[in-house]
C-alpha cells in the first residue's frame, strides 16, 4: 500500500514538474496502468483516457507547449507554489516557503535537484511526500506535511488548473489528483 501511494505522488511530482512532450505520455500511460491494476482503477481511469487521447494527436507536442506556457507562464495560468496560494500577499517565497524549507530541514533533507524550482514548488512537495509514504519509517513525517503543507493549498492549486479555460491535458491532470488526494485525506482520517 505505502508504495501504490509513493508512486502516485511521484506520477503527480512528475506531472507538474515541467512541460511534458508527447514522448512522456507513453511513460505515464504505462505508469498510470500499472497503478490502475490495483484498487486505483476509479482514480486512475478518466486520466487513462486523457493520456490515450493524447497520444493520438498528431501535434501533441505543439498542444502541451501551448497549454503548459498558458497555465504555468501567463497571466491567466496558475503558481504552482504554496506562498502564492498560502501568503496574505499571494507572492513567491513568502512564509510558507520558508515552512517548506524548516521542515525539510529538520528532517536531514537538503535540495540538489529540485526541477530549478523553490522547496514549495507542487512537484517538490510531492515528491517529499512520495519518500516519506514509501517508508513505514516516515509515515508519520508524511502524515505530518500532508497535514501542514499538502492539504492546505494542493487541491485549491488543482481546482484551478482544472478549472483553467486552457486546460486540456492538465484537466485530466488535476482531475486524477483530486481524487487521489481526497483518497489520502481518508486515509490519514483512519489512521488518526
Amino acid at each position: 500500500m505505502h508504495t501504490t501511494r509513493a508512486r502516485h505522488y511521484a506520477l503527480l511530482s512528475r506531472l507538474l514538474a515541467d512541460q511534458s512532450r508527447k514522448s512522456d505520455l507513453a511513460r505515464y500511460l504505462a505508469w498510470a496502468e500499472d497503478l490502475a491494476k490495483g484498487q486505483e482503477k476509479r482514480v486512475l481511469q478518466p486520466f487513462i483516457e486523457i493520456l490515450r487521447t493524447w497520444l493520438q494527436k498528431e501535434d501533441a507536442d505543439q498542444g502541451l507547449q501551448v497549454e503548459f506556457g498558458h497555465l504555468f507562464l501567463m497571466p491567466v495560468g496558475v503558481k504552482p507554489y504554496e506562498s502564492a496560494y498560502r501568503s496574505k500577499e499571494k507572492l513567491l517565497m513568502q512564509e510558507p516557503w520558508v515552512e517548506v524549507k524548516k521542515f525539510f530541514k529538520k528532517c536531514g533533507l537538503q535540495m540538489k535537484d529540485s526541477y530549478g524550482h523553490p522547496e514549495d514548488h507542487a512537484a517538490i512537495e510531492l515528491s517529499f511526500m512520495a519518500h516519506a509514504v514509501g517508508s513505514d519509517a516516515e509515515e508519520d513525517v508524511g502524515k505530518e506535511f500532508f497535514h501542514q503543507h499538502i492539504i492546505t493549498w494542493i487541491p485549491d492549486l488543482l481546482l484551478d488548473l482544472r478549472d483553467n479555460d486552457y486546460a486540456d491535458f492538465f484537466r485530466g491532470v488535476a482531475e486524477y489528483g483530486l481524487l487521489f488526494l481526497e483518497a489520502e485525506k481518508k486515509h490519514y482520517h483512519k489512521t488518526s
